[in-house]
């Protein structure tokens, strides 16, 4: 019993080994991602490196048993720590 999926490029689905395959084009898109990254933190560009943080309803945070989503509390402390880093 293995983690199996299938693909529809042809007409005939294809299984596919979750665990053994090495999906080949997402890692290429991570390192695109990660170089523009290391990209924007070299030239400063602040605005450009809060895009790449993912807000939303899934990155929330429980305070006393309330919710505080992060891109209304962490966002400006982002934009802060940010500023401060390129001050050095």
């Amino acid at each position: 019993m293995g983690c199996e999926t299938t693909t529809s490029t042809t007409q005939e689905a294809q299984p596919v080994d979750i665990f053994t395959n090495k999906y080949p084009e997402e890692q290429a898109e991570i390192l695109e991602t990660w170089d523009e990254i290391i990209e924007s933190v070299k030239e400063g560009d602040i605005d450009k490196l809060i895009s790449f943080h993912a807000y939303g309803p899934k990155f929330t945070e429980f305070k006393q048993g309330a919710p505080e989503t992060a891109e209304r509390k962490m966002k400006p402390l982002n934009a802060e720590f940010l500023e401060a880093l390129q001050k050095l």
